[in-house]
């Protein structure tokens, strides 16, 4: 049990590409993450000062070196419908700690990922399979391998999709 949850963990996360930001924020390298998130929605991650990580349904995100600013709302489907209306919410930068990014292209892509990753290990979990039988009809297991892991790997994909992590690295103690 204990190697399957290792397994899904580690395909979770394959499915994703992580940009990290440094501290200190330099104005070109906030610039370009500001580029990637004009127009898109994300999942805002930030811990308020004492309190727990909180993660907000995000439109309209915008860093400074100073203060990060986003509109925040009930659910998913309140941002795409627009209603009711969402808050602007600003936070200083050092709360901050993570940019989610995944709309309708992530699906799509994930989607394809997932088809490879399942055809891959329908593959080898097949030729396994077949090089450990010892029956009349083994050679079926090279095909039924990909036959099971295509739909799983693509069903997988397309409800993870890809995502972009934008992830702020904390402030560094003693500063």
């Amino acid at each position: 049990m204990l190697r399957l949850a290792l397994a899904l963990t580690v395909v979770g996360t394959g499915c994703s590409t992580t940009i990290a930001v440094k501290r200190p924020f330099s104005a070109e390298r906030l610039a370009e993450i500001d580029s990637m998130l004009v127009d898109r929605n994300a999942t805002v991650t930030y811990a308020p000062p004492g309190g727990e990580p909180v993660k907000d349904v995000a439109s309209g995100i915008a860093l400074t070196s100073e203060k990060a600013r986003w509109t925040v709302w009930e659910s998913d489907f309140a941002r795409e419908r627009r209603t009711p209306p969402g808050q602007v919410v600003e936070a200083p930068i050092d709360t901050v700690r993570k940019i989610t990014l995944c709309d309708a292209s992530c699906r799509g892509l994930g989607t394809l990922e997932g088809a490879g990753f399942g055809l891959l290990a329908g593959f080898v979990a097949g030729a396994i399979a077949a090089a450990t039988c010892h029956g009349e009809y083994c050679q079926f297991w090279y095909a039924v391998g990909p036959v099971l892991g295509l739909p799983l790997g693509t069903l997988i994909g397309l409800g993870g999709g890809h995502r972009t992590i934008v992830e702020l690295e904390p402030q560094a103690r003693g500063r």
